[in-house]
């Protein structure tokens, strides 16, 4: 699924790709626009399996739709999912990496809720965003930094959940062994389509062998 807006003569777009290995999963991609029209792109991986894990996700999705929606900055918006995940299901034990930013032309501002990092790919090149604060619904008071850096408009931005992370190789060994950043460059550095379904296709035509569910976010700038 594309999701994208024309903005000053460039273009905004953010692609999602999710797959479900065996049933219901926890791994989401998504992008949606809040009430200024700013377009936020959010990736996000429940632990656990199956039909708890799966509405734990839907749940999410619709707290952090809720929330942008109602033109919430990020730190906020991210605090109170987390609230709300320890108030509901709590006596559960569940928590979730989340990954989210806004997007703007010469910019993004991100929060990383205990995400794997995301990477920023341009020219060949790759930087990683750490996370900026804990799992969610680990702490019910946890607090959350926005980060905010340039984008130039061949930038690409990278997210996936452990499922890719974890995709073992046909002769053993797991991507984030070998460096998921160089494959994530070889995709989008040369300034490609925002193409999330592009990282799992380029993984198996390779003999790689996907574990677990998995979700995939990559967003253009330009």
């Amino acid at each position: 699924m594309n999701h994208g807006r024309a903005v000053d003569g460039g273009r905004l777009s953010a692609a999602v790709d999710t797959h479900e290995s065996a049933g219901p999963s926890g791994d989401r991609a998504f992008s949606l626009t809040n009430s200024q029209g700013v377009l936020h792109a959010a990736v996000f991986d429940v632990a656990g399996h199956g039909a708890a894990a799966a509405d734990v996700a839907v749940f999410l999705e619709h707290a952090l739709n809720a929330f942008v929606s109602k033109g919430f900055s990020l730190e906020t918006t991210v605090a109170a999912t987390c609230s709300a995940l320890g108030y509901f299901y709590g006596a559960q034990n569940m928590f979730a990496s989340l990954f989210i930013a806004a997007l703007h032309r010469h910019s993004l501002t991100y929060v990383s809720a205990g995400h794997p990092d995301a990477l920023l790919v341009d020219d060949r090149a790759h930087r990683h965003l750490p996370a900026t604060g804990p799992l969610l619904g680990i702490f019910a008071d946890a607090t959350f930094n926005a980060v905010t850096i340039p984008v130039s408009r061949s930038a690409r931005l990278v997210v996936v959940t452990d499922g890719i992370l974890d995709a073992r190789g046909p002769r053993g060994g797991r991507l984030y062994e070998r460096g998921f950043g160089h494959l994530a460059s070889h995709l989008y550095g040369g300034n490609g389509a925002p193409n999330a379904g592009a990282i799992p296709q380029a993984l198996q035509a390779c003999g790689w062998r996907f574990d677990d569910d998995h979700a995939a976010l990559v967003a253009a700038f330009g």
